[in-house]
């Protein structure tokens, strides 16, 4: 294939990814700061689209850069998002899930498999205690911003944007077919991280630390009467009126968490790095490996569902001995500070 050819072709898949209705060229055309006429000589390949360009469309549209090339390459492009340098730049990563599940929610017959090595982030959103302490972890903590290492938990700043993307990221979540994948450590990250946040000052009082334990039942609940319902449950409701839900039981702990999600129109593989962030691909060649993994781990999984009632309630009361003992140290703690 020519490179004219590859032009055409990529910039023919990248307007897929456009809303319909939206003039595909003059969106490019804005994009990349051409006029109309130029961005049409690029569309049909008589003038060349520049590297800068090229990726400027990629970005707008998450089509790879490599998505015209006939062959599958070794070398795999991921987009790991803007770099996070305060706490107000988190709304970027609500920003990008939100355009990942849009695109999800506009495909036909989507599915999300969630293979997790702590509590799916999507748990997070409704549960505003608890996706605070996470925020503030991996601020002060992982990610070491300056400006964090002075704030506790009642200090950090949380806009409204970052708020209304939140709710829109679960609201998509409660409308996609999923499968997760859990395993017993579910919850021992994020209870290690409660213990740390106490342990050095994070929190301003006892109680905003048992919120958070707090937080963390109420969505070992939610999953619970998800998994029996097998649909997504409304949290505000206490509905089963979501998309269809299945939940696995692993007793092999993954190394990070791990999502693949697949419409009639795209496939995408989504992996956690850095803690808490995420970096994501659409190619082909990685997303023809990664399926078969997920459902390797599946086949050796076992399913939860309300006909195994047991197993679901020996999985949960796991979970919440697991807090309660969290619970308890920070009692032993406080204690002893006295």
């Amino acid at each position: 294939m020519s490179q004219r050819e590859s032009q055409v072709l990529f910039l023919k898949i990248a307007a897929q990814g456009v809303d319909k209705g939206a003039n595909v060229a003059e969106l490019f055309a804005e994009t990349i700061e051409v006029g109309i006429d130029s961005m049409y000589r690029r569309m049909r390949g008589e003038s060349t689209l520049s590297l800068d360009e090229a990726c400027a469309i990629s970005k707008l549209t998450n089509t790879p850069l490599d998505s015209a090339n006939p062959t599958p390459s070794e070398h795999v492009l991921f987009n790991c998002g803007p770099h996070v340098q305060n706490a107000m730049d988190y709304a970027g990563i609500f920003v990008r899930m939100n355009h990942l599940m849009d695109q999800v929610l506009k495909g036909t017959n989507p599915m999300m498999y969630y293979v997790a090595l702590d509590v799916p982030l999507f748990y997070a959103f409704p549960f505003r205690a608890f996706a605070k302490m996470k925020s503030l972890y991996w601020g002060r903590v992982i990610l070491n911003l300056p400006e964090m290492q002075h704030l506790r938990y009642g200090d950090l700043p949380e806009s409204n944007e970052q708020v209304e993307l939140a709710q829109n990221v679960f609201k998509a979540y409660y409308m996609t077919p999923s499968v997760e994948i859990w395993t017993k450590t579910g919850m021992y990250n994020s209870l290690k991280q409660v213990e740390y946040a106490w342990d050095t000052g994070m929190f301003t009082s006892k109680q905003e630390a048992m919120n958070v334990l707090a937080d963390m039942e109420d969505i070992t609940d939610l999953f619970k009467r998800q998994v029996v319902a097998g649909r997504k449950i409304n949290p505000i409701t206490g509905e089963s009126t979501g998309a269809p839900f299945h939940a696995y039981y692993n007793d092999l702990v993954v190394s990070n968490n791990s999502v693949y999600i697949e419409t009639d129109q795209m496939k995408w593989s989504v992996l956690g790095f850095n803690t808490f962030n995420m970096m994501a691909t659409q190619s082909e060649h990685y997303n023809t490996m990664a399926k078969p993994w997920v459902e390797q781990h599946i086949a050796r999984s076992v399913r939860m569902e309300s006909a195994k009632q047991r197993e679901v309630e020996e999985l949960v009361m796991k979970y919440m001995r697991d807090i309660d003992k969290t619970r308890q140290y920070i009692e032993f703690k406080e204690n002893m500070a006295d």
